[in-house]
Order: C-alpha cells, then sequence, then structure tokens
C-alpha cells in the first residue's frame, strides 16, 4: 500500500512539474528560433495567418529583407531598412513600403552609380544635372522624398501600389517602360522576402 501511495504522489509531481515547466520551454524556443533573425531582446509574437514578425520595439522582418536587398547590391543603403519603414509609417505610405528601394535599384542601383552616393539621392529626385537635390545624409533623403510622394497629387497611395500610375511625371514623356521596370525590382524585393522564408510584402 505504502508502495502504490508513493507512485501515485510521484506521478501527480511530476505532471505537476511538466504544466509548471511548459510555458517555459515554449518560451525558450521561441527566443531560439532562427527563422527571423531580426530580434530585439529575443521578444516577439507571431501574427496569424500572415505571420507578421513583432517586436518589442518598431523593428520587424522588412528590415532584414530590405538590408538584404542592399547587402546584395553592395549598396551603402545596408542598414537604413529601418528608416524606410519608418517614412513610410510616418506618412501612410502602404505598409510592403517596395518603392523607395526599387526606384532606387532602377535609377541609381541603390547609390552605387555615378554621384549618386556622394549626393545622397539614389532616387534621381529633383532631375538631372543641376536641378537633381544633394541630401545632407540617406535618412533625410528617405524622410523626404517619401514625404514627397505622399503628398504631391499625382503620386500618392496610387503609385506606391502601381509605378506605372505615375511613370511620366516621375521620369519623364519618354519613359513608357520605367514603370515596368519599378514594378519589376518591388517584385524583386518580395521574392526576396519568401526566399528569407518570410510573407510576402504585396
Amino acid at each position: 500500500m505504502r508502495k502504490i501511495t508513493k507512485f501515485i504522489f510521484l506521478s501527480i509531481f511530476i505532471v505537476g512539474a511538466f504544466f509548471i515547466l511548459l510555458p517555459t520551454l515554449n518560451q525558450s524556443y521561441a527566443q531560439d528560433s532562427t527563422k527571423y533573425s531580426i530580434k530585439i531582446n529575443k521578444t516577439f509574437s507571431q501574427s496569424q495567418p500572415e505571420g507578421k514578425v513583432i517586436v518589442n520595439n518598431d523593428y520587424d522582418f522588412r528590415v532584414k529583407v530590405f538590408d538584404t536587398y542592399f547587402q546584395r547590391g553592395k549598396s551603402p543603403l545596408e542598414g537604413y531598412g529601418k528608416d524606410f519603414l519608418k517614412a513610410c509609417e510616418k506618412y501612410g505610405a502602404p505598409e510592403d513600403c517596395t518603392l523607395l528601394p526599387a526606384i532606387g535599384y532602377i535609377e541609381t542601383r541603390n547609390c552605387t552609380l555615378a554621384a549618386s552616393d556622394r549626393q545622397k539621392n539614389c532616387w534621381g529626385w529633383g532631375g538631372a544635372g543641376e536641378n537633381r537635390v544633394v541630401f545632407p545624409d540617406y535618412s533625410t533623403a528617405i524622410d523626404q522624398v517619401t514625404q514627397k510622394l505622399m503628398t504631391i497629387p499625382f503620386y500618392k497611395t496610387e503609385f506606391f501600389n502601381d509605378p506605372v500610375y505615375a511613370q511620366y511625371y516621375y521620369c519623364g514623356q519618354h519613359c513608357d517602360k520605367w514603370g515596368t521596370y519599378v514594378q519589376q525590382a518591388r517584385q524583386d524585393i518580395n521574392n526576396l522576402s519568401v526566399e528569407l522564408g518570410y510573407r510576402k510584402l504585396f
């Protein structure tokens, strides 16, 4: 009888310990997961069904996607992924936020061509020659170009979602393929997001 009592007590103890430790084990697994490489203080959650990563500050997986995109292109914009997202949120641009990186690629290969890095202007903003705007730094440039594109009437959200929409305003009357090229660059970023194990951006 004493052996049976000990066995029952031991069984209850083991089951109780398992349920007490279960949340800790789940938390440890989430913290050690390598699917999302952007982890600040190792705290994040995953909303369903889209799989967007939310961390304990304003980083999310799009930072990793953008910075990987710039890194692969040997662009000086690597490390500025967060600035694009901050500007898009600040001015109410579409959540995917892929337009500026895509325009930057088509215009200057994201500041790897000519004087674009020195000018901190990857987007050809202002036009050619002496009309081209020189920005003091990339963060300012990203903020100001996003702000302009979201407030000038013939751009706004429609342009962010479909670069063909305002290609002639942005690039000129000779640019009948420009919007298509920018859209392809957006799709390249979209594909990279999937390649890295995240959801599509748009």
